[in-house]
């Protein structure tokens, strides 16, 4: 799907949820243009069916999606993936013992976002507050879903907009409530495996530039398995400002059961004339076995920075820097 511009005005954005969306994979999606749509691209794992011998799943068709060169305006969520398992919306619902017992793996796995250009605009806050991303995780995360094989680089995603007295993302004001929002963020505890996250642009996210992996999720203690991640030479500038007292939120913020990862030449900019990110790099307390933190450089108005980095106890052995 190339070359297409879509349109969304006025009253017409509460309406307008999504712009694009693919299913089933071997799809490109690229040189569109959307303004006021909620949501640029949805982009879901491939479809499925049943084994006629054993009753399994079986994959149907492979992934294999691109999101390329596209231009999204005036979002609340710029390109979000979706994991789907065959029984999801499943009547009954599951129950939490009966999706532990669902341990085939389901994936969404081969895709390449690069070169998109993702506005997040927080404008309709004080009237309509939602949560904002630029590039997220959606859907359900129960079971043994995955993201595989995912190449996140050279997109630029800026949040924008003033609303009321209190919000003004460009100048770092939002209130302690203000929803989740962040630049690059896969929140749910679905793991993760040969993530590359490279050479993006993000700015002014009041939480984590990019955050990945996750420790539990709505009273579950389910964590994220975290393998094979490059979070290389991405410039963050004036993110993580909003302060969620006790949590605490950095510019770039790993969790779940960690094994192999790499953090290297990110360069994170607080402009603000008093610096208001707290951390620069944040490790949570997991399980972690070879991780390398390199050559990340943090800049700010101030002749001496109280921005560092938040590696939890227990990592002294792990990482290497």
């Amino acid at each position: 799907m190339s070359n297409n511009k879509f349109f969304a005005q006025g009253n017409e954005t509460i309406k307008a949820r999504g712009c694009i969306e693919t299913h089933g994979g071997k799809s490109v999606v690229s040189g569109n243009y959307s303004e006021g749509y909620a949501t640029g691209v949805n982009a879901a794992s491939r479809e499925w069916g049943r084994d006629s011998a054993n009753g399994e799943p079986v994959s149907l068709t492979p992934s294999n999606i691109t999101i390329t060169g596209n231009t999204f305006t005036k979002v609340k969520k710029g390109i979000q993936l979706w994991v789907n398992h065959p029984e999801d919306n499943t009547v009954p619902a599951l129950t939490e013992a009966e999706w532990e017992a669902h341990t085939e793996e389901i994936s969404l796995d081969n895709v390449v976002i690069s070169d998109n250009t993702i506005t997040v605009d927080v404008s309709d806050y004080t009237t309509s507050p939602a949560n904002y991303y630029g590039i997220s995780l959606a859907g359900d995360y129960q079971g043994n879903r995955w993201l595989h094989n995912i190449s996140i680089g050279t997109n630029n995603i800026i949040f924008t907009g003033k609303s009321g007295t209190t919000v003004d993302v460009e100048e770092g004001i939002v209130p302690a409530d203000f929803k989740s929002s962040y630049g690059i963020a896969f929140l749910l505890p679905i793991h993760l495996g040969n993530i590359s996250i490279h050479n993006n642009l993000i700015s002014n996210t009041p939480l984590s530039g990019i955050y990945l992996g996750r420790l539990s999720n709505g009273g579950t203690s389910k964590v994220s398995n975290v393998q094979g991640i490059k979070i290389n030479d991405n410039i963050l500038t004036n993110c993580a400002y909003l302060k969620q007292p006790p949590s605490t939120t950095s510019f770039i913020d790993l969790r779940g059961n960690i094994l192999g990862a790499t953090i290297q030449g990110n360069l994170m900019n607080d402009k603000f004339d008093v610096e208001k990110a707290s951390y620069a790099i944040r490790l949570t307390p997991s399980p972690g076995k070879d991780i390398y933190i390199r050559n990340n450089v943090v800049t700010t108005k101030q002749q001496v920075t109280q921005i560092k980095n938040l590696i939890s106890a227990g990592y002294e052995g792990t990482v290497r820097s």
